[in-house]
């Protein structure tokens, strides 16, 4: 009977403590009711719930870049060159010239001047005096600059006229609906120099026209207006005619 009693003894001092609690009149400090759960975490894009993480690529900007390519066609000298008057060469095909013909009189002079040493060995010296000079200055130097002033080209009305030629002057006359082909080849003195040999290659017995001694900014304004002319010249008179010889 005594530990029932105290149970209720217990019981009564509980819920007398509880009833003080709620009704502000307890000395005791009041419990603090439970936090409250925390929110659901919502998954960051890309992510499922239950599966692994997917990575999702970012967009990425694209900027357009101006073509500046240096082979561009400058609309301007289209115009100039079909315009139809004569045009010049480059002066460097002057300094491009004189560097090949050095270069090619080299070896021979070497063989000259062996074999004159060795048949005449006392009038070696005095030859090879008199003669290096000479040849130098009349095929190294001269030569190449009387072949710029008498090199010249033009576009007209019904093909590409070239003249050239120092002792035997020479025209070539190349119609345009006979253009099969037109390359551009710079080898690497003419790429030092910023020169362009235009090659057109035609349908006809007389083979390829060359025009040497290009500027390179010059060269594929020419090409282009070419091959203006060509195709309107084919439109013209027929597919058929490029192969007349």
């Amino acid at each position: 009977m005594t530990s029932y009693g105290n149970r209720l003894t217990t019981l009564a001092s509980i819920t007398a403590l509880r009833a003080a609690q709620t009704n502000g009149t307890s000395d005791m400090p009041a419990v603090p009711p439970p936090p409250p759960p925390p929110p659901p975490r919502t998954p960051p894009a890309g992510v499922r719930p239950g599966l692994p993480p997917v990575l999702i690529p970012t967009p990425i900007a694209v900027t357009a870049v101006a073509d500046t390519d240096s082979g561009a066609v400058d609309q301007a000298k289209m115009d100039v060159f079909l315009s139809g008057n004569f045009h010049a060469l480059s002066e460097a095909a002057v300094v491009a010239w004189r560097i090949s013909a050095a270069f090619s009189l080299l070896a021979p002079l070497v063989l000259f001047s062996t074999l004159l040493a060795i048949v005449a060995p006392g009038l070696a010296g005095v030859l090879l005096l008199i003669s290096t000079p000479a040849l130098f200055g009349i095929l190294v130097w001269w030569l190449p600059k009387a072949r710029w002033r008498r090199w010249r080209w033009r576009l007209g009305p019904e093909a590409l006229h070239l003249r050239f030629g120092v002792l035997i002057r020479r025209s070539e006359h190349v119609p345009y609906f006979r253009i099969q082909h037109i390359e551009l080849v710079n080898g690497p003195i003419e790429r030092w120099l910023g020169l362009t040999t235009l090659t057109v290659t035609t349908a006809s017995a007389s083979g390829a026209a060359v025009l040497p001694g290009m500027s390179q900014t010059d060269a594929p304004a020419l090409r282009e207006a070419l091959l203006l002319r060509a195709q309107a010249a084919v439109a013209e008179h027929g597919e058929d005619s490029r192969d007349a010889v």
